[in-house]
């Protein structure tokens, strides 16, 4: 599927730019309708690796779907270490979509890195019309890799390299992310599953450690309630990188919010892939809703 591409910049140029992919095919006959705005996880990882699911959930809810593409490896955060460039670029390009469609309503869909900075856009804006959170968390935890202790002592070492942004170029990056990436599905021998997601995934070292740096100021734990909007956190059973159990302290308050928790059967990390028929049952039967 073709794309139109619309670049924007951030005014302080921290961040040298962010781009917009918009579908240039019958998708087009959703423009009245609402628009669904996915940010990848990575960050660095680019947005192919979710089309295929996402363009399906726009098909079958009837909603034109945007792709926007976090600073990859042509475009970098100058300063990896402050998040906040990344998040007021995303409120810029939010705001720019719907001033040029009047009442235009966006549903922003975060994917785990991605989903930390829909939560933190859900948080400051109050123009969503909704947030689907895959793989994401309310707060970055102090070991990431604790539910990893008792997996093979190679593949810990590619995922803590990784984690640490220690890998010491794209390469290097690339064989860690093909090491590891076992631990991060349900079943770890789905080779189809493996195969197919290092395809699609983007591969940037110092995209991903920029990331990884500013990663540890989300902390969203004591802001939850301010978000104003229909909320759907979805995520694999038996994810261990971001389980859905990080999210219990505050579900009865959430619930109450009109929040919204689903457990994708048979799925880790990536649920778009390892049980796709069954996440786009879960997200568009939601939007249908709201």
């Amino acid at each position: 599927m073709g794309h139109e591409e619309a670049t924007y910049r951030s005014s302080d140029g921290r961040l040298v730019e962010m781009v917009l992919y918009r579908p240039t095919d019958s998708r087009r006959r959703y423009l009245d309708q609402p628009m669904l705005v996915a940010l990848p996880g990575g960050p660095g990882s680019g947005i192919r690796y979710l089309c295929s699911t996402l363009d399906e959930v726009g098909d079958r809810a009837h909603m034109e779907v945007a792709y926007l593409n976090l600073p990859g490896p042509h475009c970098l955060a100058r300063s990896g270490e402050d998040a906040w460039c990344w998040i007021e670029l995303l409120e810029g390009i939010i705001s720019r979509l719907l001033e040029s469609r009047h009442d235009k309503r966006v549903v922003l869909f975060g994917h785990s890195f991605g989903a930390f900075l829909a939560l933190m856009a859900g948080i400051r804006m109050q123009s969503l019309n909704g947030l689907i959170l895959c793989g994401g968390l309310p707060a970055m935890p102090n070991n990431p890799l604790a539910g990893f202790k008792n997996d093979d002592a190679g593949q810990l070492a590619a995922l803590s390299e990784v984690m640490q942004g220690l890998a010491a170029d794209d390469e290097a990056y690339r064989q860690g992310w093909e090491k590891f990436l076992p631990l991060l599905l349900a079943k770890p021998d789905d080779d189809e599953t493996g195969t197919m997601l290092l395809g699609d995934l983007g591969m940037c070292r110092q995209t991903h450690a920029n990331g990884l740096r500013a990663i540890g100021q989300f902390d969203y734990r004591q802001l939850l309630g301010e978000v104003d909007c229909s909320t759907l956190v979805i995520t694999g059973d038996q994810d261990r990188l971001t389980p859905m159990s990080a999210w219990n302290p505050h579900v009865p308050m959430l619930t109450e919010r009109g929040w919204d928790f689903s457990l994708i059967p048979d799925a880790g990390h990536f649920p778009t892939h390892e049980n796709g028929d069954f996440f786009i049952e879960e997200v568009v039967k939601w939007l249908l809703a709201r």
